[in-house]
């Protein structure tokens, strides 16, 4: 029985050494998250005032009253070269 599970675990770290690739660089990562958080560079985790809250700390909606809307957007324009 030790044996046995001495050789699945050898199968296990050679099917793990052998199925690594390269990690390649590819995406992008905005977390400006709302105009509030911008200029306060994302010191808002506390703040229930915005309803950009719901990226910035979810649990803090449930002190929120009412209906909020928040409108937002992005332009990326990436320049990728190889």
């Amino acid at each position: 029985m030790n044996s046995l599970r001495r050789l699945l675990c050898v199968c296990a770290c050679l099917t793990t050494l052998t199925a690594v690739t390269p990690a390649r660089a590819g995406g992008f990562y905005v977390p400006e998250i709302g105009a509030r958080s911008t200029g306060l560079g994302g010191a808002v985790t506390a703040d229930s005032a915005d309803p950009s809250m719901i990226f910035h700390n979810p649990a803090g909606l449930t002190g929120v009253g009412g209906t909020q809307i928040a409108a937002g957007g992005l332009l990326v324009l990436p320049r990728v070269t190889y």
